[in-house]
């Protein structure tokens, strides 16, 4: 992992997403974390760009992802499980 660039805590306070310039968005739910602290899912939303902002929805069941790319990202839950 390199330097974290972006960082959401979802409404509830339970998850958060943190982005960075390795081009990943780690998913963790601090319900579920055991005591290794590692994230629950993983993924790169657009290949070879850096992630410089997480947002999550009013619901969180989805989030916008901001990279380097020209375009920003919606990503559902729902998808990844």
């Amino acid at each position: 992992m390199q330097v974290v660039s972006a960082l959401a805590v979802d409404h509830t306070g339970s998850r958060v997403l943190s982005g960075s310039y390795d081009y990943t968005v780690r998913m963790y739910d601090f319900q579920g974390m055991n005591s290794k602290l590692q994230s629950f899912r993983q993924l790169e939303p657009f290949e070879g760009h850096q992630v410089r902002s997480l947002s999550w929805s009013p619901t969180s069941d989805r989030f916008l992802c901001v990279t380097g790319s020209a375009q920003a990202k919606v990503i559902c839950l729902y998808s990844l499980l």
